[in-house]
Order: structure tokens, then C-alpha cells, then sequence
């Protein structure tokens, strides 16, 4: 049998590659990066700069979300697609079962959350280090860069946004979720290095190329997962689960990976009352 092709193994549901989100990553990263190597900006300016990268960034998703949602009715969005849970008093967790409230409470949640901890960083770190302290027109020059490419990807985005799949507006949540994790942990990381081993400045050089190449990857189009588990897989559940037929259980996850897939791309009827879905 002849080896699949690209094209056969990308996700389903997903259009076809452009590379628009490619150059949209570059762009928006020459910013920090002329900042670090280039103009000398603090540490301090360049994360209050990602956080509001981050923050904004959300937003704007959450713009698309909404637009998409009314022009398609996908009923991907009356379902939770991050995994996020719940738990109120004693109940058991339990996962959001709408799309758009699920993104908001996670994107307000991870910025509010890491937008304390870097403010407590930088207070931590300012009479110890003056690369700490923000720059007020640096960050300014590069927020409102950072402010119009967000705006226009989001203009250009709009541009046949009827036509694009659920699986479009997924993938870019799912992105945007990864890079706040990736903030976040350079934020610790950052905090570490300040405290511990006064290198500051060097773990936020190499963070910048870190997430350049990340978010360049994130850009190219997505391996779909094999229908078959691999056979480097297969040994190692063999050795960690001996008994279970981990190449049946792999199947499955797959067909009911697929069946939600093709679940989410339908269209919603009309006249239905959200609370239903």
C-alpha cells in the first residue's frame, strides 16, 4: 500500500493551508524580538508586552468565535472543546457545554491569573533589578504595533469567514490556549532566574526565539492523528499495560475522535434555544 500523502493525513474539516497564519506569527514576533536584540528593552517592557499580546490576542478570538458562530451555526460551539471543568460547592467537576463561555472563562482566567503574577514579579524585582522596570513608551510603541496587526488579522479573518469550518476557529482557540501556557511558564521561569541566578536577561533572549519557532510550527499544517497506532506506541503500552489490546483502544479513540469532528462541522437548526444544546 502506498504511503498516505500530506494532504490525506491533515485534519478533516480543515481547509486547505494558507500561509497567511505563518506570516501573521512573523510579524507579530518581530516586535519582542527587535525589542530584545535590537532596541534594548527591559525584560520587564517585553513581558507586559506578551501579556497584553496574550490578553488581546483573546479577545479578538473571542470576536471571531462569535461572528462564525451566527453567520454558521456549527454545533462545535454548543459543546466544550478545551476541556475545561467546573465544580460548584460539593458537585463533581463537570466540562462547559458551550464553546464561546468555555474560551472566555479560560482566556479571563489565565490572564488575570498571570497578569498578578507578573505584576508581583516586577515589583518583587525592581529595586533588585532595573531591567525589571517597564518602560512606559516603549511598551506604548510596542502595544500599539502589536494592537493594529492583531486588528487586521482579525479584519482579514472576517474576509469569507461564512466559508470556514468549525475546525478553523478550534485550532486557533487551542493555539491560543498553548501560548498562555507558554507565558506563563516563562514567567516562572523568568521569576527563577532573577531570584536565583541574575541571568534575567539571557532567559528572556532565549525565550523569544523559543516561542518564534513554536508559533511557526503551530502555523504549518496539522499531522492528523493515524488511523493506526504506531508501532513505537504500541511497545511502549505493551510494556506499561500488558493484557490491553491498546491497538483496538487506539481505533476507537480515533473513529470517536472523527465522529465529533464530523458532529461539530453540522449546522444548528435555527429557532432552537441555546440552553437545549
Amino acid at each position: 500500500m502506498a504511503p498516505k500523502s500530506l494532504a490525506e493525513e491533515t485534519m478533516p474539516s480543515s481547509p486547505p493551508w494558507s500561509p497567511l497564519p505563518l506570516v501573521r506569527v512573523l510579524v507579530l514576533n518581530a516586535v519582542p524580538l527587535y525589542g530584545v536584540f535590537v532596541a534594548g528593552w527591559s525584560w520587564g517592557t517585553i513581558l507586559a508586552l506578551y501579556w497584553f499580546e496574550s490578553f488581546l490576542g483573546g479577545l479578538f478570538i473571542l470576536l471571531r468565535m462569535i461572528v462564525h458562530r451566527d453567520l454558521t451555526r456549527k454545533r462545535g460551539y454548543w459543546r466544550g472543546q478545551l476541556g475545561l471543568t467546573v465544580s460548584t460547592n460539593d458537585s463533581p467537576p463537570r466540562g462547559f457545554k458551550s464553546f464561546i463561555p468555555e474560551f472566555l472563562t479560560a482566556t479571563l482566567a489565565f490572564n488575570l491569573a498571570h497578569g498578578l503574577f507578573l505584576a508581583l514579579l516586577l515589583l518583587l524585582s525592581r529595586n533588585g533589578d532595573p531591567g525589571a522596570a517597564i518602560h512606559p513608551a516603549d511598551l506604548k510603541r510596542g502595544a500599539i504595533v502589536i494592537a493594529l496587526l492583531l486588528f487586521g488579522g482579525f479584519v482579514l479573518d472576517l474576509q469569507g469567514i461564512r466559508d470556514r469550518p468549525f475546525a478553523w476557529i478550534r485550532a486557533m482557540a487551542q493555539l491560543a490556549m498553548g501560548r498562555t501556557t507558554v507565558i506563563h511558564a516563562t514567567i516562572i521561569f523568568g521569576m527563577f532566574a532573577t531570584f536565583f541566578f541574575q541571568v534575567p536577561h539571557a532567559v528572556f533572549k532565549i525565550f523569544t526565539v523559543f516561542k518564534l519557532f513554536l508559533e511557526i510550527g503551530s502555523a504549518l499544517p496539522a499531522l492528523r492523528i493515524p488511523a493506526e497506532a504506531p508501532g513505537w506506541a504500541t511497545w511502549m503500552a505493551g510494556k506499561g499495560r500488558p493484557g490491553v489490546d491498546f491497538e483496538k483502544e487506539w481505533r476507537k479513540d480515533r473513529k470517536k475522535e472523527d465522529r465529533q469532528i464530523e458532529q461539530d462541522e453540522m449546522v444548528r437548526p435555527a429557532g432552537r434555544r441555546r440552553s437545549q444544546g
